[in-house]
C-alpha cells in the first residue's frame, strides 16, 4: 500500500512541476528569439513578443530590422515555428493571396509590390502562430 501511495505522490509531483514549468507561448518566442545569436538583440526586445508585434509593427519591423543581417527571417523563423498553418490561416479567413504567409515552412514571399496588403492579415497569421507555439516548442530553446 505505501509502494501504490509513494507512486501516485511521485506522479501526481512530476505532473505539478511538468505545468509549473512549462511555457506559454509568449515565453517560448522570447526564448527562441535570445538563443539565436543571429538575431539583433535590439530588434529581439522589441518585436520578439507576441504582444507587441502587430500588424501596424509589420514594416516599422522590417524597416529597422531589415538591415541587421539575418534578423528579420530568424525572427520570423521563430514567431511562425517554420510550420504550415494554412490549415489555421483558412479558419480565419485569411485572404487567398495572403495565405503564402501561412505556411512557413516555405521561403516567405518578398515581392512587397504583390503582397504588400498582406500586412493587414497579420493579426490573424498571429493568432495561428501563437496557438501553435503554446501547444509546441519552439524551434529554438
Amino acid at each position: 500500500m505505501t509502494t501504490t501511495r509513494q507512486l501516485f505522490f511521485l506522479v501526481t509531483l512530476l505532473f505539478f512541476f511538468e505545468h509549473v514549468s512549462a511555457l506559454n507561448a509568449n515565453e517560448k518566442l522570447i526564448a527562441c528569439c535570445a538563443h539565436d545569436p543571429e538575431i539583433d538583440a535590439g530588434c529581439a526586445n522589441k518585436y520578439c513578443n507576441f504582444g507587441q508585434i502587430n500588424q501596424l509593427m509589420v514594416l516599422p519591423f522590417i524597416a529597422e530590422c531589415g538591415p541587421k543581417g539575418k534578423t528579420v527571417s530568424r525572427i520570423w523563423d521563430c514567431i511562425s515555428s517554420k510550420h504550415d498553418h494554412s490549415a489555421c490561416c483558412t479558419n480565419q479567413n485569411v485572404l487567398p493571396l495572403c495565405r503564402a504567409f501561412c505556411n512557413a515552412s516555405k521561403s516567405v514571399p518578398t515581392d512587397v509590390l504583390k503582397y504588400g496588403f498582406c500586412t493587414s492579415e497579420f493579426d490573424k497569421y498571429r493568432l495561428c502562430f501563437r496557438t501553435h507555439l503554446k501547444h509546441h516548442k519552439a524551434i529554438r530553446q
